[in-house]
């Protein structure tokens, strides 16, 4: 008997190449008691039409429509309607294993865990790539132990700020919910907030879901502006989470700047990559008026006892970001090459 039930959550946007496949791993899972929610965000393609025929032929598709309001309105209108004791989100590119959600409970029933992470291949055309955590694996940690292991282990890593290759318990979405005010960075934010509210997460090696590169969707896009602004945006607020749960350390601290440097850092790899270092300060003087920028500036002085113009004001820093560049260029080059 299947006694816990599954909601599977996939936004859809202009997806028609690719969600038919989406749909068909899911539905056609050998664990049954499931139901899958497909969220139209305001497609213009023939995303509704295929999604509406999956509908009609299955009673445990529900098929919901939205005007445009991103991924996480999208994610957030499926969980205010999923009925399952257990959620999960997949992304419409994205495929999983046919044995996918049988494998989860069975694990989920014997560990009784609140959050199960799992493996995934990263594909693009011409390739594939097991991912693999680089934290110990098939082991359940409970929340006692979050501050030395977890959360550090989430900024310095990335391993676990994925919101589709995990399953969470129902419970945990009381009061949580995606920041519809941000375009990127949403997962980190939400990742760091769902885990604190949970009690055990238990990382499994087995891989069960199918990434797919896709050089045009959101985390892709070329509005690095919006990037360095809704990271530092997350990371701020993440950073009055664990604050709030008592969970803050110098390590923390620390790891939190390394990741806003970082957008920084990306962010002026992008957009100054021509300049000399003249042109450079001048550019970050401009920058530094940026209203949303002034906004976030006390917050962000608080916080770490500098100002964002100062952290970005130096000329090793600066340096560092020419050295960087050219691979950066590389490695953008050949992933959009492999996939396609």
């Amino acid at each position: 008997m299947e006694k816990n039930k599954y909601s599977i959550i996939v936004p859809v946007y202009n997806c028609e190449e690719c969600i038919e496949k989406c749909i068909k791993s899911i539905i056609n899972q050998e664990y049954r008691n499931i139901e899958l929610i497909l969220v139209n965000d305001g497609s213009n393609d023939k995303s509704e039409f295929i999604c509406k025929k999956y509908a009609d032929e299955d009673s445990r598709i529900i098929y919901i429509e939205q005007i445009n309001s991103g991924v996480s309105t999208a994610r957030n209108s499926g969980i205010e309607i999923a009925s399952g004791n257990y959620i999960t989100f997949i992304d419409a590119d994205d495929y999983i294993e046919k044995t996918m959600i049988k494998k989860i409970n069975r694990k989920i029933e014997t560990e009784q865990c609140d959050i199960l992470k799992y493996g995934y291949i990263k594909e693009a055309k011409i390739f594939k790539k097991k991912y693999k955590f680089s934290i110990e694996q098939n082991k359940k940690i409970i929340k006692s132990d979050y501050k030395q292991k977890i959360i550090p282990y989430i900024f310095k890593t990335f391993d676990l700020s994925n919101v589709w290759n995990a399953v969470y318990k129902k419970e945990l979405f009381s009061g949580v919910r995606f920041d519809k005010n941000l375009k990127y960075g949403e997962d980190f934010k939400f990742m760091i907030e769902i885990l604190l509210k949970s009690e055990s997460i238990y990382i499994d090696s087995e891989i069960l879901y199918h990434y797919v590169y896709n050089r045009n969707s959101a985390i892709n896009g070329k509005n690095t502006m919006q990037k360095m602004i809704d990271n530092i945006t997350s990371c701020l607020d993440i950073q009055n989470m664990i604050e709030n749960c008592n969970l803050q350390s110098n390590d923390l601290k620390q790891e939190i700047n390394n990741r806003i440097r970082n957008s920084l850092n990306m962010f002026c790899i992008q957009t100054f990559q021509n300049k000399n270092y003249e042109q450079y300060v001048q550019e970050i003087e401009k920058l530094i008026k940026n209203e949303k920028l002034i906004k976030i500036q006390k917050r962000y002085n608080e916080v770490f006892g500098q100002s964002i113009q100062s952290n970005m004001l130096n000329e090793d820093y600066y340096n560092k970001i020419k050295r960087s560049r050219f691979k950066m260029k590389i490695k953008k080059a050949i992933l959009n090459f492999i996939g396609g």
